[in-house]
């Protein structure tokens, strides 16, 4: 099973590679290779720094949800995990994540069904961490309220219905009618409970508080990055690009949300006065210490997690979705 997914990760750091190769023609290879002369490379330790401060801090949010559905993974384990779970952050919609669930499974025998609420409600958590970060810059930047609205819309609506059991239960008992969700049914209904519990009132301050403070700290790498490029925007605005380039990109679905992402940011940037070259430029420093700096974390974390658990590849999966074979 892992390998399939080391498949895909070599596929999205090959479409990664074409996608940069594309945006370094098409901003002028040689104006590039000029900005990244002009750039202060010695505010990468301090980006890089940022980037582990959110992961840490995601971890603990991730460690905690486990703790309150009753799952006794140790902190090590628990920490090899999540990080292992970062290289999937390339897949689509990052549903490569719920292999999380297998490793707690075969570590700690704690069902799959049980487990993937913790990685559902950290999704939701950063999404609603995002919109709530991006909303600081609409007034400067007067633009992307209705998406934002939207998104916060649809999610409040999703909540709603998550929080009040009979609405819940009516849409479970719906989807066994439908030919492909009703191989799914039982474990979605085993999973409900504990995305209710990960997604009351407590628990989603607590997440969204902790999502909050983790993506300030790579919108602050980003604003980092800016200002080494000479780039001129004050932390709100950059605070706003990164948070909404972030959401629009992992919107559409696309593994790591690669050339979305990264298109939304350099748009953004020019919007603001920045000249096309130093918008790429500053993109394509920021995506490798945050996304890719992620995957090289999560690749080594996946191979100590195969020599320390066991064997994912001889482990029959639940039938889960996105982790569901045959």
């Amino acid at each position: 099973m892992v390998s399939k997914y080391w498949h895909k990760l070599v596929f999205s750091v090959g479409l990664g590679a074409v996608l940069y190769i594309g945006f370094s023609v098409y901003s002028d290879a040689a104006s590039l290779l000029h900005a990244f002369s002009r750039f202060n490379w010695w505010l990468i330790p301090p980006v890089l720094a940022l980037s582990l401060g959110n992961f840490l801090i995601r971890f603990v949010r991730w460690h905690v949800f486990l703790v309150r559905i009753g799952a006794k993974v140790g902190p090590k384990d628990s920490l090899a995990i999540f990080l292992a779970g970062l290289v999937m952050s390339v897949t689509p919609g990052k549903s490569g994540e719920l292999l999380k669930t297998l490793m707690i499974r075969n570590r700690t025998g704690f069902p799959a069904s049980k487990s993937a609420p913790a990685v559902l409600a950290e999704r939701l958590n950063d999404v609603i961490s995002l919109i709530f970060l991006a909303f600081l810059g609409i007034f400067t930047f007067q633009q992307g309220a209705i998406p934002l609205l939207a998104g916060f819309a649809v999610i409040t609506v999703f909540l709603l219905v998550l929080g009040w059991p009979p609405a819940a239960h009516f849409i479970i008992r719906q989807s066994e009618k439908i030919p492909f969700v009703c191989r799914y049914s039982l474990w979605i209904a085993s999973a409900y409970e504990g995305v209710r519990v990960l997604l009351s009132f407590r628990n989603l301050l607590f997440g969204v508080g902790l999502g909050i403070i983790a993506w300030s700290c790579e919108c602050f790498g980003f604003a980092l990055v800016l200002s080494g490029f000479g780039i001129e925007q004050t932390l709100v605005d950059a605070t706003f690009i990164y948070s909404f380039a972030t959401m629009f990109g992992a919107a559409t679905l696309l593994p790591g949300g690669l050339g979305t992402t990264e298109g939304s940011m350099s748009a953004w940037l020019v919007y603001r006065g920045a000249s096309l070259t130093d918008a790429v430029a500053s993109t394509l420093v920021t995506r490798v210490c945050t996304l890719w700096f992620a995957v090289l974390l999560g690749a080594v974390a996946m191979l100590f997690c195969r020599n320390r658990f066991k064997a994912l590849d001889e482990v029959e999966p639940e039938p889960i979705l996105g982790v569901h074979e045959g």
